[in-house]
């Protein structure tokens, strides 16, 4: 049966394991990769690498591509993979995203520059960068929505522009956090831009968060407990 890429599902945020060296401990990763892949139809089509649960800002560039190599191996043939991009400037986020195209992704998630959260973001800056990396990978995205608490937080005006004149953005990410701008944003962004998946990531209130009528999720929970997140 072909592969067919979805942004419509549960996504686990894999976790890498490490050597005492701190490399990659291949062995356990691909064991662990076969177990995830045990729940591919029962609510489980792809997975996330390269997140904040797989120690993204602890692994050098090689290192994050030959995960993504690893993940395609063992589950690429019917898993949608994707990769966390995370860099603080437009050029790199680019080559990492191309990196994690030939290493066998599907899709990137692509976080705020984390500058931004404490410095805060010029008002079209979100737009440009998440414009600028979709058009230099030629690759599709994942918005990675942060916290309306923070700085990085894309206001739902931005999100909308992103949708409509982005044809490589096809989920977001809803880490909003605060509950009223969270149901808010999804009732607009369904009225706004009905193809995008939307997709929670409130491991803490899985539950509550689910109930605006999310398309999946992206937690750490289901790397761990995929058997109690699953739905069938």
């Amino acid at each position: 049966m072909a592969k067919v890429k979805t942004f419509k599902t549960i996504f686990p945020a894999v976790s890498v394991p490490l050597n005492e060296d701190y490399s990659i401990n291949e062995t356990e990763f691909r064991a662990y990769l076969r177990w995830i892949k045990s729940f591919y139809g029962k609510g489980i089509e792809g997975l996330v690498v390269n997140g904040h649960t797989g120690e993204i800002t602890g692994l050098s560039r090689p290192e994050r591509k030959r995960a993504v190599e690893i993940c395609a191996e063992e589950c690429g043939d019917v898993m949608t993979i994707i990769s966390g991009v995370n860099c603080e400037n437009t050029i790199e986020s680019i080559a990492m995203a191309k990196e994690a195209k030939e290493a066998g992704a599907d899709g990137i998630l692509l976080m705020p520059p984390h500058m931004w959260l404490r410095f805060g973001m010029h008002p079209d800056a979100p737009f440009q960068y998440i414009k600028d990396v979709a058009e230099g990978a030629d690759i599709d995205i994942i918005i990675h929505l942060y916290p309306a608490t923070s700085k990085a937080f894309y206001p739902v005006e931005t999100l909308i522009k992103m949708c409509k004149e982005i044809d490589h953005v096809k989920c977001i990410k809803m880490g909003t956090r605060v509950t009223s701008i969270y149901e808010h944003d999804v009732r607009l962004l369904r009225q706004e831009c009905p193809d995008i998946s939307l997709i929670t990531c409130h491991d803490e209130t899985l539950c509550v968060s689910w109930f605006p009528g999310m398309d999946g999720a992206l937690i750490g929970f289901a790397g761990c407990v995929p058997e109690l997140i699953c739905p069938a």
